[in-house]
């Protein structure tokens, strides 16, 4: 698995709790993947034998083959046998918050405690997500599942990761009902398709 803008890895070490996975989590922020490798320190007794996971510092929005080279560098450093030529998913939580919405739609005790970095995208919003669908169909990931801000930025994710190629695309809904998650699958991926719904 692949977690592209980890922060403090909670979401790969969260999985490295439930199931034997070998994760690479990548962020741009040296001080978010600190803390990623305490949380990893900190939580080593609840990860399952098997799973191994490590953090690297890359820019999702830089130079995307520099990326795919150190992701794949970094798997045969956790397990170099057999080598890796695709993962099975690539997870996001990308900034997803639009320029403009950044001070109308984050709550003050947000503002003073998440870095802007890790909230704020651009004008839309949307700037990480074709990007993102990319680099896991170059992995060649089965699946890619991202957390958005809602139905409508869901929408044009789908759009955008139906463009790479993706086969299918659907939309997690969060316990409230509301779509927060966009999800594609290649052939072969379509176990992804209901997540956590019923």
């Amino acid at each position: 698995m692949v977690d592209l803008c980890t922060g403090t890895g909670c979401i790969p070490l969260l999985l490295a709790a439930q199931a034997e996975v070998l994760t690479v989590g990548v962020d741009i922020s040296p001080r978010a993947l600190s803390l990623a490798v305490q949380n990893r320190s900190h939580n080593s007794d609840a990860l399952k034998a098997a799973s191994k996971v490590e953090f690297i510092e890359g820019d999702v929005l830089g130079n995307e083959e520099e990326l795919l080279y150190s992701i794949h560098a970094c798997f045969d450093e956790i397990d170099p046998q057999p080598p890796r030529e695709t993962v099975d998913v690539v997870v996001a939580n990308p900034p997803y918050i639009s320029a403009g919405g950044y001070a109308r739609e984050t709550a003050r005790s947000v503002r003073l405690w998440e870095p802007r970095l890790a909230l704020e995208a651009d004008q839309d919003g949307d700037v990480f997500y074709p990007r993102i669908g990319r680099i896991a169909w170059e992995l060649g990931a089965a699946a890619v599942v991202a957390e958005v801000g809602g139905l409508a930025q869901a929408e044009r994710v789908r759009g955008y990761w139906e463009g790479v190629g993706w086969v299918g695309s659907a939309v997690w809904k969060d316990f409230a009902g509301k779509g927060r998650t966009a999800v594609a699958w290649r052939e072969g991926g379509e176990w992804v398709k209901n997540g956590p719904n019923p």
